[in-house]
């Protein structure tokens, strides 16, 4: 008799353990950006001699507006892709038309507008995402690359 209770105990702790509910867990705890923001280099060149003109002429970046950002800078590392220059992060994170007004003195004042749209991405934790799309200057010849979320504008001025 004391076999078969000890039996029927072992049994319902097992079935008990077996039975338990397991807490689901949020896959997306944790997570904090939806994609890269995107960043713009560009490069000014010399439209007569292919001169970068940003590396030649000595430009203090302190002196260089690119509204409505305050966050600019030069890359003079000659190994990076942006080698010679001018970056900031796009920070407009909704859909629609926007444009910075950059101005390097005694060099070029131009323009540079593009336009966000939003994107599924089919992660159930961010399921849509801003996408920057068609950069364009409208004062100077140019051309666009896009390396990652790196888009990298040339000019000739």
């Amino acid at each position: 008799m004391k076999k078969t209770l000890l039996l029927s105990l072992l049994a319902v702790m097992s079935l008990c353990a077996a039975c338990k509910k397991h807490k689901q867990t949020d896959p997306c705890i944790g997570l904090y950006a939806r994609i890269a923001p995107a960043q713009v280099g560009i490069v000014v060149l010399d439209k007569e001699t292919g001169e970068n003109i940003l590396l030649a002429k000595n430009i203090d970046p302190a002196k260089v507006t690119v509204a409505p950002t305050e966050r600019v800078y030069f890359v003079t590392t000659a190994t990076s892709n942006l080698y010679g220059s001018l970056v900031f992060h796009i920070a407009d994170t909704s859909k629609g038309a926007f444009s910075y007004n950059v101005n390097i003195p005694e060099v070029a004042t131009f323009t540079l507008k593009y336009t966000n749209d939003e994107k599924e991405t089919g992660n159930v934790c961010n399921p849509t995402a801003i996408v920057v799309n068609n950069p364009t200057v409208g004062e100077y010849p140019y051309t666009t690359t896009k390396e990652g979320t790196v888009f990298i504008i040339t000019i000739k001025i």
